[in-house]
């Protein structure tokens, strides 16, 4: 008892740790219990889910979609997708479906696509992608030259009602010197849904310069939308 009482501390931590011993041996010994009720995992196995929802826009702007559904167990009575809340198509017998941009009436920036499956017992099962979709498409660069006139002719589709300023040009030659540029005009060539083709004009005045092969590195900068597009124009003279 006298050393009980001196040791009064160590005693209870001593009983604090036999008691905490016995108690994991017993945890131990006790038979395992699962809780998971699907044996082998079959019922997960079987349910149906949609294993992907990608979207690509094509060189000739289309939006083409592809997708899979596992459908396991189930029925499928109809799969449609969406643009952010209105139907855009019933694909319930397709697995690749494709549309027009300009026809669709889906406009550039952020847009969200919905892909919905509609299960034979009614359950709805569905799968999102964002996309974000320039507001400048198609860019390309045509150039001719004629005498000491180098003649370049930019084109590109944007939104009718979001025509951007025209593009602030700026250019590195591979030799030394300046060749002045000058813009000529801005067009609009073609309607195409809801998008129309830009055409914008440039001359470069060759005539101070001496014979041999001059490459432009040319920016065009969009600064309404933050976007640059590169080019190389190269000509001999």
């Amino acid at each position: 008892m006298e050393f009980i009482k001196r040791n009064k501390v160590f005693v209870i931590l001593a009983t604090v740790l036999l008691v905490s011993i016995v108690f994991l041996l017993i945890q131990f010994l006790e038979p395992n219990k699962s809780t998971d009720a699907n044996v082998g995992g079959n019922d997960n196995e079987q349910a149906a889910n949609i294993s992907n929802f990608s979207l690509k826009l094509t060189s000739a702007n289309d939006l083409t979609f592809h997708w899979g559904v596992n459908q396991g167990n189930e029925s499928i009575s109809k799969v449609e997708i969406f643009h952010d809340i209105t139907l855009l198509k019933d694909v319930t017998n397709q697995a690749v479906f494709s549309t027009p941009l300009f026809q669709s009436g889906i406009k550039t920036g952020n847009n969200e696509f919905t892909l919905k499956v509609t299960l034979g017992n009614g359950r709805v099962l569905e799968k999102r992608l964002y996309r974000y979709i320039d507001e400048v498409l198609n860019f390309q660069v045509n150039q001719r030259l004629e005498g000491n006139i180098l003649y370049m002719e930019t084109m590109y589709f944007v939104q009718k009602e979001q025509k951007p300023r025209t593009p602030m040009v700026s250019y590195t030659l591979n030799q030394k010197g300046v060749i002045p540029l000058s813009f000529v005009k801005s067009e609009t060539v073609k309607d195409d849904g809801d998008y129309q083709q830009i055409k914008d004009y440039y001359t470069f005045d060759l005539s101070q310069v001496t014979s041999g092969n001059y490459i432009f590195s040319l920016s065009f900068n969009f600064n309404d939308y933050n976007l640059v597009f590169k080019r190389t124009v190269s000509i001999d003279i």
